[in-house]
């Protein structure tokens, strides 16, 4: 007898062993829906901005894993749930946590929620009791919550320097029309630890250049003039830290984004002519603020449009004119101005 039981035991061993844990509690109980009978499921957001005066509150669901749990998968987590809503006669299913796996956490999708039953006439106490519970869930809750607490944005376009440039002479002119609009890109990612505010990194990157034509250059240390046509190169690389503000509205399908950051920027521009190479950099403290809208076209993925302003300047720079280097101080008034004001398409990514 005690070989035929082995093995049923072993199994029964490993089949509960791979189960999800399963915690509920409930204070009322109605009579189990039919298998046709629907029931609606509100995600963290929709739940605690729901007005629940008119619904009955049954109890509460958590499942999680065991520590061995094997399947457990987004889509048999949440039925779970649904089933036993189903059995307790709830209708309406509102998560509280939403937990995603992760490498150094679970392996599960894990969660938390509140089953309640519509239109049951609880009584007026109850009722006000669940909204004030609701309420201060939606006030302090845990940033789990946030469904997609990742976001990654990309934005290009043209820049247009906001600085004055040297035209006091036609060439000085010429240089300040061609460095004057240029075009940006910048990448910029986001962990969202509450569901409108976000801190990340940012790296955006300005390019100006251009040529002149029949061009010169004169030196003064016995090298040859050079004539042709001069290429500029001028570039700006920002590394910052930036915090984020995001806004749904219509529906949730339109957000506007408000992101401010700090950081440090590199200024690298060459200047070529025949055998000629001059070439300068420096570095300094900078700061970016943009205002964006962007429309969701699925869940996860935006685009839309971006207004930005980048606010920097230079007062201490290396020259090098290919034979001779030296370090180049800068008063306030004579600064070099990089600032600029940028447009760019939005393209949006929610992990």
């Amino acid at each position: 007898m005690l070989k035929k039981l082995t093995l049923p035991l072993i199994t029964f061993l490993v089949l509960t062993s791979c189960s999800p844990l399963i915690r509920s509690n409930f204070v009322k109980k109605y009579p189990a829906l039919k298998p046709t009978d629907s029931i609606q499921v509100f995600e963290p957001e929709e739940h605690f901005s729901r007005d629940y005066s008119k619904d009955e509150f049954l109890g509460s669901i958590k499942v999680d894993d065991k520590g061995t749990t094997t399947n457990c998968g987004y889509d048999r987590m949440l039925q779970i749930i649904k089933d036993s809503a189903r059995a307790n006669g709830g209708n309406l299913i509102g998560i509280k946590q939403y937990y995603k796996p992760s490498f150094w956490g679970s392996s599960c999708h894990r969660f938390a929620a509140d089953i309640l039953k519509s239109d049951a006439s609880p009584s007026d106490s109850l009722a006000i009791d669940y909204a004030k519970m609701v309420k201060n869930a939606n006030l302090y809750r845990h940033k789990d919550t946030v469904k997609y607490p990742l976001l990654i944005n990309f934005v290009v376009g043209p820049a247009f320097r906001t600085g004055d440039l040297d035209k006091s002479t036609e060439f000085s002119k010429a240089i300040s029309e061609i460095i004057k609009t240029g075009t940006q890109f910048s990448f910029s990612s986001y962990y969202k630890y509450l569901k409108n505010s976000g801190i990340g990194f940012k790296y955006t990157h300005a390019y100006y250049g251009g040529q002149i034509n029949n061009a010169f250059i004169e030196f003064n240390d016995g090298r040859p003039t050079q004539y042709g046509t001069l290429n500029i190169d001028s570039s700006v690389n920002y590394f910052a830290a930036s915090l984020l503000s995001n806004y749904s509205f219509g529906n949730k399908k339109n957000e506007l984004l408000i992101d401010v950051s700090l950081g440090y920027f590199t200024y690298e521009e060459t200047v070529k002519l025949n055998a000629a190479n001059i070439s300068s950099n420096g570095g300094n403290i900078g700061f970016d603020m943009n205002i964006g809208y962007k429309r969701m076209l699925t869940q996860k993925f935006g685009l839309g449009l971006n207004l930005g302003l980048f606010g920097g300047n230079i007062t201490k720079y290396r020259l090098n004119d290919g034979q001779n280097s030296e370090t180049i101080e800068l008063d306030k008034e004579n600064a070099i101005n990089l600032s600029n004001i940028n447009l760019g398409v939005l393209l949006s990514y929610k992990l």
